[in-house]
């Protein structure tokens, strides 16, 4: 039998329970949570506002009630914020952005190389017919070549190019390097 609640403990309760004055929503007890992981999925780009805290949090909720109908476990707080921040390293390389609440349900349960291969697999924004992993590839392949012979990084469209074409980026930024120094001499 669990002991008596004391008169501090009833009134934390109550206080707990009391809806919070920046976010009326959330309860005095959620906000604190709610706030962290807003936060946390601003990734460096400042504290959550309210309005941004409350509407996370109600992502969330949705988010492990869906879970529950479908008869899964709920994503506590503190396995949400490992999940998004193990996803986000490989979300922002290939697309810039965080993982998304579906795609962090989607793949909670994955092997790191299979979260890995979903981002990599899903198409570049600016250019839908290369995927944002053959996107990159080619940008990292370019990148000597373009800074050698242009003196800066290789651009998306080239990249799109260079994956199509099958063009050597060595040869490519050769060619391109040699038309600027024709064109800079005219």
């Amino acid at each position: 039998m669990p002991p008596p609640l004391t008169l501090k403990d009833i009134v934390d309760q109550f206080h707990q329970s009391q809806p919070h004055p920046r976010a009326p929503q959330l309860t005095v007890g959620e906000y604190p949570v709610a706030a962290k992981l807003a936060t946390m999925l601003k990734f460096g780009t400042g504290h959550a506002e309210p309005a941004e805290v409350t509407g996370f949090w109600q992502q969330f909720q949705k988010m492990n009630q869906t879970l529950q109908a479908q008869k899964k476990q709920p994503i506590e707080p503190e396995e949400f914020g490992h999940l998004a921040q193990s996803m986000a390293k490989v979300s922002y390389a290939y697309h810039g952005r965080p993982p998304t609440m579906q795609e962090i349900t989607q793949l909670r349960d994955a092997h790191p190389k299979d979260v890995h291969d979903y981002f990599a697999a899903l198409p570049d924004e600016q250019y839908p017919h290369v995927s944002a992993g053959q996107m990159v590839k080619a940008l990292q392949s370019a990148g000597p070549w373009a800074q050698m012979q242009l003196g800066r990084a290789p651009n998306k469209q080239e990249a799109a190019y260079l994956h199509h074409s099958g063009h050597s980026p060595q040869d490519y930024y050769k060619q391109m390097g040699a038309e600027k120094r024709a064109d800079s001499g005219s």
